[in-house]
Formats: structure tokens, sequence, C-alpha cells
């Protein structure tokens, strides 16, 4: 076996076991439910929004993430200029749009997005709890790695 076998044994192996991992149906009172938060700092309606997602990050059965898109960069402000959110990215905003397609909605921040299946503005707090429960009442996945 040469070096570069041994390497390959040793690293990529565990890693691919990892990365494709068994799905089965999961009882839906386990498995947590994915949170996605689009924002931009050039958004004044997203502070309440990021609060909430920390609030819903320390929830056991919730998966918080935020991911801040390009979009809001464009804009301009007044003698200022540009402001560009230094956390926005590109890929960020196709993620929020394939969600937008996908659940015939349009995109927004701050736009909160329940296992890809609901969405809600993300700093009316019973609307997020309501995006929540609908969200979990479909099938549901989990990754046993």
């Amino acid at each position: 076996m040469t070096r570069m076998n041994k390497i390959l044994g040793v690293f990529v192996v565990p890693l691919l076991s990892l990365t494709f991992g068994t799905f089965a149906n999961a009882d839906t009172r386990t498995a947590p439910t994915v949170v996605e938060l689009f924002t931009s700092q050039s958004c004044y309606s997203c502070p309440p929004a990021e609060a909430l997602l920390g609030e819903l990050a320390a929830r056991g059965d919730l998966i918080a993430l935020e991911f801040h898109v390009d979009y809001w960069n464009d804009l301009v402000y007044g003698s200022a200029g540009k402001w560009v959110d230094v956390h926005s990215s590109a890929a960020h905003t196709a993620r929020q749009r394939t969600y937008g397609a996908r659940l015939d909605k349009g995109v927004y921040t701050p736009q909160m997005v329940m296992d890809g299946r609901t969405e809600a503005v993300g700093s009316r707090n019973g609307d997020v709890a309501r995006a929540i429960e609908a969200a979990r009442k479909g099938p549901r996945l989990t990754l046993a790695v």
C-alpha cells in the first residue's frame, strides 16, 4: 500500500462516512427543527429578529442558523454612501431566493425559514412560533453519524 493510499484510508474514508450518514424517519418530538434567519447589518428591522434567533438557539429542539444576504449592500445611505455588510454573501442570497421560489414567497429581511417548509417575519414572535409548529407537522428526517 502506497503512502497516499494509507493517507486516503486514514482520513478520507472516515470523512465520507460522516458525510454520507444514514437517513431515517424521525419521531417529530425528537428531531430538531432548523430555523434559518436571513438578515443584514443594514436592515433596521433585523436586530429584534436576531435577538429572537438567539433565544431560539438556546432551545434544545431547534438548530438556529443566521445568513447575511448581500442585496442590501447596493443601497445608498445619504452622504455616507453604500454600506456593505461584512458578513453578507451572494451564496446566502441565493439560498434565500431558492426558498422564496419553493415557498412561493418573496425574499425580505428579516425572514425566518423553518425546515425549508414554512416562513415568517423573523421579528414577529407569534408568527415564528406558529411557523415552527407548522414545519414540525410534516415528515421529518434525521442524520445518524
